[in-house]
């Protein structure tokens, strides 16, 4: 009898518990915030700021609200087509739930370069026609010295009380046109006074993230806390083969 007692208040004690656990699951947020586009999408020329592709993005989450401000793009890949781009973007809440979504933007993959070199041409004539000599007439050699110049000293990019970044990898090795996700490869975030999901929507990136061509590439990751102080930053050795 006292047996059966026992074996009932064991039942009754995993009931309970199960029901708890229920709850708790329940209640946790595990949905992710929803990314929305515009109907008119963005235009991008290689190698300039991405920030432009954020104008016609939204996020919002059902217990976070409106998330927009904490959208980062995480790649631009250029098509096949060579006018248009796939944009992945990334934005996480305060659940640490992580939402990836993507559009198509018009590319422009020459522009950068045709303006340089238009700069170029330009300085060049402009210093000829300074220096009284036709550019087409080669002009007579004169001696060459040698000059050495000190390369600076290293200074601190991080002031006391900055946060800091760590990777998980110093280098990756992906295949041509594989899918890179900055993210994944950062192990900890951490500041005297923001948290990390804080810390998470201010990640700065440079560097080429596309694998749409091969090569070695190395990508800097750094963080600005809210006083305004950056991280030392971290480089992420990227190879594409």
């Amino acid at each position: 009898m006292e047996s059966k007692k026992i074996t009932a208040l064991l039942v009754t004690l995993c009931a309970a518990f199960a029901v708890t656990n229920g709850v708790i699951y329940v209640t946790k947020d595990h949905k992710g915030p929803k990314i929305s586009f515009s109907d008119k999408a963005p235009s991008y020329t290689a190698g300039t700021d991405t920030d432009s592709l954020l104008e016609n993005v939204t996020a919002f989450d059902d217990r976070d609200k409106d998330v927009t401000g904490m959208v980062k793009v995480d790649s631009v890949t250029p098509l096949a087509d060579g006018t248009s781009a796939k944009v992945t973007y990334i934005v996480k809440d305060k659940s640490n739930n992580i939402t990836i979504a993507e559009q198509k933007v018009t590319y422009n993959a020459d522009a950068a370069t045709a303006a340089v070199e238009n700069q170029t041409d330009d300085a060049a004539q402009t210093d000829g026609a300074e220096a009284g000599t036709p550019t087409d007439v080669p002009t007579e050699l004169t001696q060459s010295v040698e000059t050495t110049t000190p390369t600076p000293e290293p200074t601190a990019t991080s002031a006391p009380g900055a946060p800091t970044i760590k990777l998980t990898q110093d280098a990756v090795t992906l295949s041509k046109g594989d899918s890179f996700s900055y993210y994944e490869y950062i192990d900890s975030m951490t500041d005297d006074r923001d948290s990390s999901d804080y810390l998470a929507g201010h990640i700065n990136l440079e560097g080429d993230m596309s694998t749409q061509t091969t090569g070695t590439k190395e990508i800097t990751y750094y963080i600005v806390d809210s006083d305004g102080n950056q991280s030392t930053p971290a480089v992420l050795t990227l190879t594409v083969q």
